[in-house]
């Protein structure tokens, strides 16, 4: 018995961006609702008595998400205290 709370999945968006890696049960809930599509490799297999259900390890949604960019902010000063306040050129 394969143990599917362990296994991960990615998840893309609609333009192939990784949005995150979920577990094999979200990943079977979005596809039994139609909501992905299967891209590559197998994460799991999860067996009934009558067919095998694979799971791929990769999926991408067929609608886009927009994700707000959550990246550092840049700025003088943050760069200042991310080098230490040392000079990158002369230490």
């Amino acid at each position: 018995m394969i143990n599917v709370h362990a296994r991960t999945v990615l998840l893309l968006n609609a333009s192939y961006v990784p949005l995150r890696t979920i577990n094999v049960r979200d990943a079977v809930d979005l596809m039994l609702r139609g909501v992905v599509d299967a891209v590559d490799g197998v994460a799991a297999r999860l067996r009934t008595p009558s067919t095998i259900f694979e799971v791929p390890s990769v999926l991408r949604l067929r609608y886009y998400v927009n994700v707000p960019q959550r990246g550092a902010v840049w700025s003088r000063r943050g760069v200042i205290v991310r080098d230490r306040y040392t000079c990158v050129y002369c230490g």
